[in-house]
């Protein structure tokens, strides 16, 4: 068998990767395309795996998120997740699955974790302070229109 020169190994390269964009951008027909159905008949499907709070706590951490942002990862609510990590409940349905996939592929999952840049959150405690003198005056001003009316 001969064997191809580095320039010749270049071009075709080259010519593939062309193609494939060409048939990308839909300029180009792909040279043959399998397309096949799967049905049940076809595949077994294996239960998620049990997962208890060490497993769960294992999975999040290893993810690097807080309980809340896993809680959003997998759309289920941060004391649920609490909850699991506690080992009160135990995960079931789609979340058992969900975790199975962060657990075999992380990478998948943090595709959905979408870090937003670090801004400074206000402090609630100044915003009660502003609010409390407010109320207080609303409450006084209602109490002299109600006594007023009698």
């Amino acid at each position: 068998m001969a064997r191809r020169s580095d320039s010749e190994l270049e071009r075709l390269l080259i010519a593939s990767a062309e193609e494939a964009v060409a048939i990308v951008r839909g300029k180009l027909a792909p040279s043959r395309v399998t397309v096949r159905e799967i049905t049940a008949r076809d595949v077994v499907i294996t239960p998620p795996p049990a997962f208890d709070a060490k497993r769960v706590q294992r999975v999040r951490k290893r993810m690097k998120l807080s309980q809340a942002v896993f809680a959003d990862v997998l759309n289920v609510s941060p004391s649920l997740v609490r909850a699991w990590e506690r080992g009160a409940r135990d995960p079931e349905g789609a979340p058992q699955r969900l975790l199975q996939v962060a657990e075999n592929y992380p990478a998948f999952m943090d595709d959905l974790a979408i870090t937003r840049e670090k801004r400074p959150r206000p402090r609630a405690s100044s915003a009660i302070k502003r609010a409390r003198p407010l109320a207080a005056k609303k409450a006084k001003s209602y109490a002299k229109r109600s006594n007023a009316r009698r």
